[in-house]
């Protein structure tokens, strides 16, 4: 059984973006404690619990099933939100301030926007965990091959990257793809180095928003969410008192 929780912004004066994401139980606490709070009122959210796959970390054994379902929620938001644009989620990101202006200058004149996997070191990566999508008919050919072949790397994003830099071959046309501002941050903090607890994390002052990848498992994750948002609640706090 799949549970959808779905959170509508009433508040804005124009229609909110529409955020999907799903998580399964062991990211709940994640989700819940981090994600979900920091989504405030911004977006028209549709999150789903997949309460029948259990486990779901990178590479565990099950992540194949949690990745098709996760391609089936991409396909279905493409089809409900035909000819508009939409936003695709993991929940081990929290956000810091408001991003919908940004997300909509972003994607202007482009079929997709994407977070930067390695923002500050190495090549330009497009993330799957976090971008803003144009519903058309190439996007929608680009995750049905995604989604196609994904079982044969198991690592989604390889697929993804693949994909869209050779759209013109693979699909006929060129996918017009960008990436996130640079205050749109992920958890490569050193090249070629996975993120653990107790290395420092760089913060930059005008941060938006976190993915907490490029670490291992959920205590990893916690930790590095913990450490990012405690050091943007110190320079607030140190900001207010210097105000005062």
């Amino acid at each position: 059984m799949t549970n959808t929780l779905v959170l509508t912004c009433t508040t804005m004066a124009t229609e909110p973006l529409k955020l999907y994401a799903s998580y399964t139980k062991s990211y709940e606490g994640i989700a819940t404690d981090f994600f979900v709070p920091s989504l405030g009122n911004q977006f028209d959210t549709h999150i789903t619990l997949l309460e029948d796959t259990p486990g779901g970390e990178y590479k565990s054994h099950n992540f194949a099933g949690v990745l098709e379902k996760k391609q089936n929620m991409i396909l279905n938001a493409i089809q409900e939100n035909w000819g508009d644009v939409f936003i695709v989620s993991d929940v081990d990101i929290q956000i810091f301030k408001p991003i919908t202006e940004d997300l909509l200058n972003a994607i202007e004149g482009y079929d997709i926007v994407c977070l930067n996997d390695h923002i500050t070191h190495g090549p330009d990566v497009l993330c799957a965990g976090f971008f803003i999508c144009r519903a058309n008919d190439l996007t929608l050919r680009l995750l049905e091959l995604v989604k196609k072949q994904t079982p044969r790397e198991n690592r989604e994003q390889i697929c993804f990257n693949y994909i869209i830099q050779h759209s013109h071959r693979l699909l006929g046309k060129q996918i017009r793809y960008d990436y996130l501002p640079e205050s749109y941050i992920n958890g490569c903090t050193h090249p070629n180095r996975l993120w653990q607890s107790g290395m420092d994390f760089p913060v930059p002052r005008d941060i938006a928003l976190h993915h907490a990848n490029w670490t291992i498992g959920i205590d990893d994750k916690i930790a590095q969410l913990d450490n990012v948002r405690n050091a943007v609640a110190q320079r607030q706090k140190i900001a207010e008192q210097s105000i005062v």
